[in-house]
């Protein structure tokens, strides 16, 4: 009797894995990702002969952007994002059940939203296509996290979201504002200075360097 019990439950298991699967593949085919989206024009430089940049000239939406290749970027600055942001990243399948489940159990003790479970693509989700806080949108940011982690590499994914990230203003990517806050490539940042961008992203007003110094270094010592 147990044995036919524990077979049965396999089955339904694995039935209803495969049918969540299709359904993913299914909705995936009827509201593809919106990668547009994630392909923004970048600041147009005009440099001399010697290379020295001399003008500048901004897209159409006014904000400062220049991409970077995952290769320019500091392999320290790649980790501590990864470890601060997202630590299972490269194993999960854009959710991370566990930290929704921990997240959920917080929320509920304190009786306030005081964490959240987002994974590196669900944020990439969000800040493509921003949207009210509510349960729907973090459901369909969800879905097109699975979209995100579907479609892409790990790299790529990595690479997507250093270069449209939030750094206050109308900065956009960690090379823009590396340049932009310290003055030198995403590749010779200290670690204080990997530390700081590395927090800057969740909440670019408040933890501005120039506007409010101060307040930026707590996020920056916390992710030190």
């Amino acid at each position: 009797m147990n044995k036919r019990f524990l077979l049965r439950t396999t089955f339904l298991v694995l039935y209803s894995c495969l049918a969540l699967f299709f359904l993913f593949l299914a909705l995936d085919f009827l509201f593809p990702f919106p990668i547009d989206k994630l392909e923004r024009d970048p600041t147009v430089i005009l440099a001399d002969k010697d290379g020295k940049p001399i003008r500048f000239f901004l897209p159409e939406d006014q904000h400062w952007r220049l991409p970077m290749k995952l290769k320019d970027i500091s392999p320290d600055l790649i980790r501590t994002v990864i470890a601060s942001e997202d630590r299972w990243f490269h194993y999960h399948s854009g959710i991370n059940p566990f930290a929704v489940l921990r997240a959920a159990l917080t929320n509920m003790r304190r009786g306030k939203i005081v964490s959240g479970a987002s994974t590196i693509p669900m944020q990439i989700a969000r800040i493509a296509d921003p949207k009210p806080r509510t349960v729907i949108s973090k459901l369909e940011e969800a879905f097109r996290a699975l979209q995100l982690k579907w479609h892409f590499d790990d790299g790529e994914l990595l690479e997507i979201y250093l270069n449209i990230s939030p750094y206050g203003g109308n900065i956009e990517g960690v090379g823009t504002a590396s340049y932009f806050y310290f003055g030198k490539s995403p590749t010779a940042l200290s670690l204080a200075e990997i530390a700081l961008l590395t927090a800057l992203p969740r909440s670019p007003n408040s933890y501005d360097p120039v506007a409010n110094p101060a307040g930026s270094r707590v996020p920056r010592n916390h992710v030190l």
